[in-house]
């Protein structure tokens, strides 16, 4: 029975990826759904999805009942930006978006890395969110075409993240 705390996951789409061109193994999966309807629907493999949270606080100080030293009671949180980096295998479908910053919606699935059959073993809820490759896309070098992308949440607060989601049908 799935924990009610919980909302229904979407199922992420099965992506094919032709082994005879690729040893690649996904250890993720980002569906972006862009604003702009020019631009289509992205389905990617991943590599590991890596989290960088920017956050930037500031100190409420008050003068220490004992010896009248100031020190903090509280943080506030002043700045916040969260991005998620991984790779992709898949030049074609992310081509189209070089030089290009992409808004849109997002959602993000982990798998368990020790469950060879892929199992979802975390997924992000759907957040508003830019899309972008970052730096170069490395080809013709003897290493598989790999491009490196950021979604960086455009969300006020935090992405959520739902461990072992309950997951049903696409809609």
């Amino acid at each position: 029975m799935p924990d009610e705390t919980q909302p229904s996951i979407p199922t992420p789409p099965a992506i094919k990826i032709d082994k005879a061109q690729s040893r690649f193994m996904s250890a993720g999966i980002c569906v972006f759904t862009p604003d702009d309807k020019d631009v289509t629907k992205l389905e990617l493999a991943t590599t590991a999805i890596k989290s960088n949270s920017n956050i930037e606080t500031a100190d409420l100080e008050f003068p220490g009942e004992a010896d009248g030293v100031p020190s903090p009671v509280r943080q506030d949180i002043t700045k916040r930006k969260q991005e998620y980096k991984f790779s992709t295998k898949e030049p074609g479908k992310v081509i189209a978006c070089e030089g290009m910053v992409v808004y849109g919606k997002c959602r993000l699935y982990k798998k368990d890395p020790t469950d060879v059959a892929g199992t979802i073993n975390a997924a992000s809820e759907e957040f508003p969110a830019t899309f972008k490759i970052d730096g170069e896309i490395s080809d013709g070098d003897s290493k598989h075409t790999e491009v490196p992308i950021v979604i960086t949440s455009l969300k006020p607060g935090i992405v959520k993240w739902y461990s072992k989601p309950a997951l049903t049908a696409a809609p």
